[in-house]
């Protein structure tokens, strides 16, 4: 079933509910507008009636608002990756960082990297590796060169820690493997 004509049939639904269980509720006595009603079916049953009524009401109304909570969790699931930077806490990968200046197409490639990475992407670019010997670091690569080198933050977040392009990666790679060697 189709998720909008499910919704939508799941308010038609409550909102009747919700009506026949107010009409049975308001109108058990015989009166000018409920006469037919209440006249139809004894007082007990149309009380029992306009209870059920309300209690689907009730519930459909529940489920509705689960439905539309369960969705609006997995559009943030999807947009909720958070993506924060320690490139400037350490001197030698900022350095690393600042001789990607002016290097234009590789600045634009490690941003659409990071952009991919943020929209919960695990694979941006040509993929992501481990880099061995280096504990927990990542680093996710480009075609024309540009290098994110990030950690896996929390739940849901990475922390970039350093960038590069082929002309610094090995050097890069080096001191990360110095600084996150856990051997």
């Amino acid at each position: 079933m189709h998720k909008s004509f499910a919704s939508g049939f799941l308010v038609s639904t409550t909102l009747l509910l919700a009506t026949l269980g107010a009409l049975f509720a308001f109108f058990t006595s015989a009166t000018a507008t409920g006469y037919v009603i209440s006249d139809a079916l004894p007082q007990k049953t149309s009380f029992f009636i306009a209870l059920a009524c309300m209690m689907f009401a009730l519930f459909g109304a529940a489920a509705l608002r689960t439905r539309r909570q369960s969705s609006l969790e997995q559009e943030v699931g999807n947009q909720s990756t958070v993506i924060t930077s320690s490139v400037k806490q350490d001197a030698h990968l900022y350095r690393f960082a600042q001789e990607l200046q002016g290097r234009e197409r590789t600045q634009t490639e490690i941003n659409h990297l990071i952009a991919e990475l943020s929209k919960g992407n695990k694979n941006p670019g040509l993929g992501s590796e481990h880099l061995n010997d280096a504990g927990p670091v990542m680093y996710a690569r480009g075609r024309n060169g540009g290098r994110v080198f990030y950690i896996p933050h929390g739940k849901s977040g990475y922390k970039i820690i350093g960038y590069a392009d082929k002309n610094n990666e090995d050097r890069v790679i080096k001191y990360l493997r110095g600084k996150y060697n856990r051997h």
